[in-house]
């Protein structure tokens, strides 16, 4: 990170969620990672991934919206996972990880944008492919209709 001029990693992640590009922002929900570590990081990492995740949740694209509100879910249950019996913890995590396929992810873009890059061997793209394939790939896999 510091050949991007930041000392750390949440410097890094309040300049991908303060971008005018849907696309950063959408990227920045994915270095939010769902792990929680047992006594540390729920004190302290916890508290700085909730800050961005709520600033995420209000995003002015839908997108970001629906993913930000799902990874803060993930989050959440991850926190008092330990605490559930057994098979209601299974229930939720498998309720969880449903809804998070069911929505159009940035992980699932991204792979087959890479595909789609690699198919026409392209090795760089810019922003106006990246958004028309986007367009092209939120209709066809029906997401338009959200």
């Amino acid at each position: 990170m510091t050949w991007l001029g930041l000392e750390n990693f949440w410097e890094l992640i309040d300049s991908m969620i303060s971008s005018h590009n849907d696309f950063t922002r959408w990227a920045a929900v994915q270095e939010l990672p769902v792990f929680v570590d047992e006594d540390c990081e729920k004190n302290i990492l916890l508290d700085e991934k909730s800050k961005y995740l709520e600033r995420l949740k209000q995003d002015s694209n839908k997108f970001v919206r629906i993913e930000s509100e799902n990874r803060y879910k993930m989050i959440a249950f991850k926190m008092l996972e330990q605490e559930l019996p057994k098979k209601e913890r299974n229930k939720k995590r498998k309720e969880l990880e449903n809804e998070y396929k069911s929505i159009l992810n940035f992980d699932s873009l991204s792979l087959n944008f890479s595909q789609y890059l690699s198919y026409k061997k392209l090795n760089n793209y810019t922003m106006s492919q990246l958004e028309e394939f986007f367009d092209y790939y939120i209709y066809f896999n029906g997401f338009h209709r959200i």
